[in-house]
């Protein structure tokens, strides 16, 4: 916090519904993995049985990055999870702010004058996920893309957007 930021509210993304998105990638990652796995044990005993070592090694090789990528998807949505319970968002009088905590702390935080319009996603429960425009730039194709500050899965989304917009509202004033 900065010298005389009031922090207006804090809250953390709900780590189960985080594991929700990417588990799709863990449905696929499931079959994938086993073939991947099967190939790798075939091509092991290629390399140690009858058949040409070079072929059996040229193809545990091979194989060896697609078992990595199915680990990996097979890890998203754990990954999300953890991601999300070391994630704290804010909405102080000054800023919105997003902390991750890992090895190194990670921090962004948008000024108040740079807020653009807010989408609000609400479920009946009250929670919900807030995007919150923050600007545009143009990617290496020269295509516009929107630049966005988005609060996931989060308790009182419609309190949170109140308070967004006021602090947007208040910015324009200034």
């Amino acid at each position: 916090m900065r010298s005389g930021e009031r922090l207006l509210w804090s809250g953390q993304p709900d780590a189960r519904r985080a594991m929700l998105k990417p588990f799709a990638f863990y449905l696929f990652a499931v079959p994938w993995t086993a073939f991947s796995l099967s190939w790798e044990t075939i091509a092991v005993r290629m390399a140690f049985t009858g058949a040409p070592p070079l072929v059996g090694i040229i193809m545990t090789l091979f194989g060896l990055p697609f078992v990595v990528i199915g680990l990996a998807m097979m890890a998203a949505p754990f990954s999300a999870n953890r991601t999300a319970r070391r994630t704290i968002y804010g909405v102080t009088d000054h800023r919105l702010v997003e902390l991750i905590s890992g090895r190194t702390l990670k921090v962004r935080s948008v000024e108040a004058s740079s807020i653009g319009p807010v989408t609000r996603r609400q479920r009946e429960n009250g929670h919900g996920t807030l995007s919150i425009e923050t600007g545009s730039h143009r990617d290496s194709e020269g295509d516009r893309t929107t630049d966005t500050f988005v609060f996931e899965s989060i308790s009182e989304v419609s309190r949170v957007e109140t308070l967004v917009n006021r602090l947007r509202q208040t910015a324009a004033a200034a």
